[in-house]
């Protein structure tokens, strides 16, 4: 080993100084929990546009023109409810009804403003059968920030609503249905961490002891507390998405213990063909950590794809995502082999029994299964091909939306408040009304006021809207403001359908050639900006990721071949993740087997999320197969020999290793956010595919169809480096 390379070098100096090395990431772990702690503080429930869509616009002109202080309020709608049959006539009812006005209203530093029926007899505001009222209620703060300035006024109705047994007190609006999405995804938290003793399981089985198994685990603990405090330090300066702390937790598990699951074994490996600890530690240093170093770069390199989308929430959890594979990376090539000085073979202790730990034998099974398709090549291509690309061709059916109200828990208070709204106040969009904004010169205020009439009747007689809620000329006289309820909630289809129905029949119609002028805004408006910029720059993310992947595979293992069947192979069980996703949460097929609600939509950030984790991931396999088929190659020439020969050595480690991120994608699938379902549900069956029909069928298939043009490079190509993973003085 007279090249050790970069990776080899750092672990040989992190076996010398290991307590030291230890020493500095248990500083850090420290440091990292104490600023993790305070996470939520910093983050928001926001798209958060980097350009400036039409409802970003119309924002900005209706807090110039209207809003007194310069934020559009936040509405809320506190609702009583009777439950033993009084009605606003009976005295209790008014009672309670004036004791949680002045209550709510003594919260200044939540509330700005609340009133009710017997204030202003407005009959809008009680129900037909007169046992519901509504207490309208505007909070203070802004969008960016309103759980935070929504949890004191939340938690006083549950206050109210525990003292009154005769009522139902409930509240809905923008800022308590955020909150509640923040509280449901902190509890999704908890089912991430309930799938770690099966990471164990798993664990246990490829190594076949405990002290081995638990050591992976732990580097996935410390990646992702360092990371996540990471995180809490930047939101002090430019605030993260409120799921930044979800994601992290759940990608820091997957490659914190997968990366440690590679070394691990090699380190093992070495050691039972008889190299020193050190030598061992060394070996697995300058072979497995480079490869994960090239295969975590990978993942970096999709993850940046994320960028490209000027939106906050895909920039946030792509930087959450790129920082907890940054820091699981630097674990794996310092503090992980420092713990295997310090342990030896130590590992090694309190064996499971029946399971082999030993890896002088190499597994039969999987070079027969790689003989076996090999000599089926035509029917391994061809086969899997059709199938993953029949299913793949549901992609194209996805309709894209976001989590309402109506997707949370049917026990969650503000899915109740909102479907209290729905049945009995025609529209649970009233709290998040659509805004129609226009400002004109003083020779057009004629022919605005006018457009304005004409709109009103054109959405009155649509039948695709809730009620209107009203109409304002700004103080200028230059500005006008027209909020209509929804029909449903502001993120359903039925809604974003009315926000297009708006900018592209109705406000025509209504202003002709002064529709330029005339801005559509409100929440509803935001996500359907939302959805057009997601598939404006989809295409863009795609040929990035396709790209950058071909050109790093190209140059690692200088092979044409190669990058092209890999980019293939990953677009199909991407593809097949959609049309599997597209199947269970929109037709709802096996849906109920798995626990998942049907929707009427997938997460407009979940696809391409999706696609740049699960590519860079799945590159993740690829590295790690192909460096082993690439050694044994370059060793002795034959193409059969070697492609068996590397299923062989990894064909256990890579199914460990998808069997764990599999298992940890599954926690997110048990959360009650439809969210973060599809997204655990979604990657959790790309993984498998990929560990499966593509490693196990489709890889062994395709490079015997090929033979030795596997790797083809031309020589006009031999001016990019040689930086492929295994370096000849290795082999």
């Amino acid at each position: 080993m007279t090249n050790l390379g970069f990776t080899g070098t750092i672990a040989k100096a992190s076996t010398k100084y290991r307590f030291a090395v230890l020493f500095v990431w248990i500083v850090l772990f420290l440091i990292g929990g104490y600023f993790a702690a305070g996470i939520n503080d910093h983050t928001e429930n926001d798209q958060g546009f980097v350009t400036e869509p039409e409802s970003e616009k119309a924002l900005a002109l209706y807090n110039k023109e209207f809003s007194s202080d310069s934020i559009v309020s936040l509405s809320e709608n506190i609702i009583i409810k009777s439950l033993d049959n009084q009605t606003i006539n009976d005295t209790e009812f008014q009672s309670i009804v004036s004791d949680v006005t002045s209550k709510i209203r003594a919260l200044e530093s939540s509330v700005a403003f609340a009133t009710n029926f017997y204030e202003t007899n407005m009959s809008n505001l009680v129900s037909q059968d007169q046992k519901i009222t509504l207490i309208p209620v505007d909070l203070k703060g802004t969008f960016e920030n309103s759980a935070l300035t929504a949890r004191p006024y939340v938690e006083l109705i549950h206050e109210l609503d525990s003292e009154h047994n005769n009522f139902d007190i409930l509240t809905s609006g923008f800022a308590s249905i955020d909150l509640n999405f923040v509280e449901v995804a902190e509890d999704d938290l908890a089912s991430e961490i309930q799938v770690m003793p099966i990471a164990l399981l798993v664990l246990l089985f490829v190594f076949g002891a405990l002290v081995a198994s638990v050591i992976p685990i732990l580097l996935g603990l410390v990646a992702i507390v360092i990371a996540i405090g990471i995180c809490a330090l930047i939101s002090r300066i430019y605030p993260l998405n409120i799921f930044v702390t979800n994601i992290v937790l759940t990608i820091g598990l997957a490659v914190g213990i997968d990366y440690a699951l590679f070394i691990m074994d090699r380190f093992r490996e070495e050691r039972s063909k008889g190299l020193e600890k050190i030598n061992a530690i060394t070996k697995a240093g300058s072979t497995s950590s480079r490869a994960v170093l090239f295969s975590g770069f990978t993942v970096m390199l999709s993850l940046l794809g994320m960028f490209i989308v000027p939106t906050d929430i895909f920039r946030s959890l792509g930087l959450g995502a790129i920082i907890v594979v940054v820091v699981s990376i630097v674990s794996s090539l310092t503090l992980l082999p420092a713990i295997l000085a310090i342990l030896g073979d130590s590992i090694n202790r309190l064996k499971i029994p029946f399971i082999q730990t030993s890896t002088k034998e190499e597994s039969k099974f999987w070079s027969a299964i790689a003989f076996n398709v090999m000599k089926y090549k035509i029917v391994g291509v061809i086969v899997p091909a059709v199938v993953l690309v029949l299913i793949s061709s549901q992609y194209f059916n996805i309709t894209i939306g976001a989590s309402g109200v109506e997707t949370l828990p049917e026990e969650n208070r503000a899915r109740k408040a909102y479907e209290i709204l729905e049945s009995t106040f025609l529209s649970g969009g009233i709290a998040t009304p659509i805004i129609i904004v226009a400002e004109s010169n003083n020779d057009e205020q004629s022919n605005m006021l006018s457009g304005f009439e004409q709109l009103n009747n054109e959405i009155n007689a649509s039948n695709a809207f809730g009620p209107i809620l009203g109409f304002e000329t700004s103080n200028s006289g230059s500005a006008y403001a027209l909020q209509v309820a929804p029909k449903s909630s502001a993120t359903s289809g039925a809604a974003t359908d009315s926000v297009d129905l708006l900018r592209n029949s109705l406000i025509p119609k209504s202003f002709g050639v002064n529709d330029n002028k005339v801005l559509v805004g409100g929440q509803s408006a935001g996500y359907k900006d939302f959805y057009l910029l997601v598939d404006q720059y989809t295409p863009i993310v795609f040929i990035f990721v396709l790209s950058t992947s071909f050109l790093l595979l190209l140059v690692v293992f200088r092979s044409i071949f190669v990058p092209i069947k890999a980019v293939i192979m990953n677009m199909l069980g991407v593809g097949t993740a959609y049309g599997l996703m597209y199947l269970v949460f929109e037709k709802g097929y096996a849906a109920s087997f798995f626990g998942f609600q049907q929707v009427e939509s997938i997460e407009a950030w979940v696809p391409l999320f999706l696609f740049t984790i699960v590519f860079g991931l799945s590159m993740d396999y690829e590295v790690f197969l192909l460096s082993r088929i690439r050694e044994h190659f370059d060793a002795n020439g034959n193409n059969a020999e070697a492609v068996a020969h590397g299923i062989k050595r990894t064909g256990k480690l890579i199914t460990g290793a998808a069997g764990i991120m599999i298992v940890v994608f599954s926690g997110f699938a048990m959360g009650e956010l439809t969210m973060f379902q599809q997204m655990g549900f979604g990657t959790g069956i790309a993984v498998f595919i990929d560990a499966t029909v593509i490693r196990m069928i489709f890889v062994p298939a395709s490079m015997a169809l090929v033979d030795k043009w596997n790797w083809y490079f031309p020589s006009w190509l031999n001016w990019i480096p040689d930086v492929r993973v295994e370096p000849p003085e290795n082999i």
